[in-house]
């Protein structure tokens, strides 16, 4: 599955690498998936990453950029050295105080009564000790740069013209080695010297402008060839090429269908045709529930706490409000929003007494999520209908979705969804919410292979059950 995603090769490695992972886990002393998933949540809270996976092996035949650190005991056929024109970096040596690991420290002479500050004697002899280790260093590690090409090595620099080496003429000294000029100042004097021996190549930006005008006038040279062709080229021939390439894929929406959807999703999709046109949203702050959304998420929440097998006794409603309270399932502001007037009105219909006889027989199932595997025509086509299916169907489409309530009789399954719209009547109410019972439907007989005999749409709203 994930290999059919975007940049599914490495989100495969990464898996295997977390089932490598688990499997080095359980060969020590702690085991167990709890104790793993407290190890990785450890690690996240110490912001410590495994990294990716590695995709590429040693033997692949690949360009690799690497830093020279990395490169020891590496070979390749081909190695660029870049940017030996750039300086060595010896910030170290030019700092308020400098530190030598076996030379000690030393600080900056501070004249109080003559208010001047110079180098100290002991920070000169320190600083000139840093500035030849690391010089040092950087001959070892362009030693180690120049032996890793098997075949060939080519160095680029990039340089103001009054600034290039100059060929060496004598002896390179040890003071040529201390200069700061990068690996360049070392290697330039001496392949100039040697030009007959190496291939030196330099390139001014006229030749690189050149370069691209030249370039420029080729393809505009073939250009001109294939119209010159193309006409040659017998007219329906041409047009047939033509229509062949602009030919498009017939299933080309077929890769527009996600791996999953929502019911929610579907059922707004669904409503977009029933909804008006020109219906816009209240001005409510941005990341802002609106008042109406916060009365139906608490109505729900009180549903799906409510004790249905106190339905009946005397002050029901204000001990489950009790209850609740106590016992911290809603807050208080949650509970302020109900409108008890409307679930009282509820409580005494015919569905609320068949919910209370379900909950006794342990047949009552509220607030149920669920997954369903379908064709992607038989779950989209009635929302996207716009889109061209394959004859089979297409590919399996996953929809996720929470049932609010539904209970089994002896007949079969009866479905219920609260609903808290206001609307003007039952009709906008079925347009609406008709696709997502559909939905429901087909989840629960898939699930539990029973018919649901009956959908009921209740609105508290309308106070009044709307069968559809």
């Amino acid at each position: 599955y994930v290999y059919a995603l975007p940049g599914g090769k490495i989100r495969k490695a990464n898996l295997l690498k977390l089932i490598d992972l688990a499997i080095q886990f359980e060969e020590t002393s702690f085991k167990g998936l709890f104790r793993f998933c407290a190890y990785i949540d450890r690690l996240k809270k110490k912001s410590a990453s495994e990294g990716e996976a590695e995709l590429l092996s040693e033997e692949d035949d690949v360009v690799r950029i690497m830093t020279i650190h990395h490169s020891k005991g590496l070979e390749f056929p081909v190695v660029f050295l870049s940017e030996i024109s750039k300086q060595f970096n010896v910030m170290d040596t030019r700092g308020k105080m400098v530190l030598h690991s076996s030379k000690g420290l030393a600080l900056d002479d501070i004249s109080l009564e003559k208010r001047i500050k110079r180098d100290s004697l002991l920070k000169n002899y320190i600083s000139n000790a840093i500035y030849r280790d690391t010089i040092g260093e950087e001959m070892r590690l362009l030693y180690v740069a120049m032996t890793r090409a098997k075949e060939k090595l080519i160095m680029t620099g990039t340089y103001e013209e009054d600034k290039i080496p100059n060929a060496l003429k004598g002896r390179f000294t040890d003071a040529m080695r201390l200069k700061n000029e990068g690996y360049g100042g070392w290697m330039l004097p001496i392949l100039l010297a040697n030009k007959d021996a190496y291939d030196i190549k330099v390139l001014t930006p006229g030749d690189l402008a050149l370069e691209e005008v030249q370039d420029s006038i080729s393809k505009e040279s073939l250009r001109k060839d294939l119209i010159a062709l193309s006409k040659e080229t017998k007219s329906s021939a041409r047009d047939a090429l033509e229509k062949n390439l602009k030919k498009s894929y017939p299933f080309e929406t077929s890769f527009s269908f996600k791996g999953k959807y929502s019911v929610s999703e579907l059922k707004h999709k669904s409503m977009e045709s029933t909804e008006e046109k020109d219906a816009t949203p209240l001005p409510f702050l941005e990341g802002q529930m609106s008042p109406g959304a916060a009365k139906g998420t608490a109505m729900h929440r009180f549903m799906e706490c409510f004790d249905f097998s106190c339905l009946g006794e005397e002050g029901f409603l204000d001990g489950e409000l009790s209850r609740i309270k106590e016992e911290s399932l809603m807050k208080e502001e949650e509970i302020s929003l109900l409108d008890e007037k409307q679930l009282l009105q509820f409580f005494s219909s015919d569905t609320a007494r068949e919910m209370k006889e379900a909950s006794h027989s342990g047949k009552l199932y509220r607030e149920q999520p669920f997954v369903l595997g379908d064709d992607a025509k038989s779950l989209l086509l009635e929302v996207y209908p716009e889109y061209v299916y394959p004859t089979d169907g297409g590919p399996m489409i996953l929809l996720q979705g929470i049932i609010d309530v539904f209970y089994e009789t002896k007949e079969g399954f009866v479905l219920l969804d609260y609903k808290t719209d206001r609307v003007k009547d039952k009709d906008e109410l079925i347009n609406r919410y008709k696709k997502q019972m559909e939905l429901y439907t087909k989840a629960i007989e898939n699930a539990y292979e029973k018919k649901v005999i009956r959908r009921v749409l209740y609105s508290f709203s309308l106070g009044e059950e709307v069968v559809l």
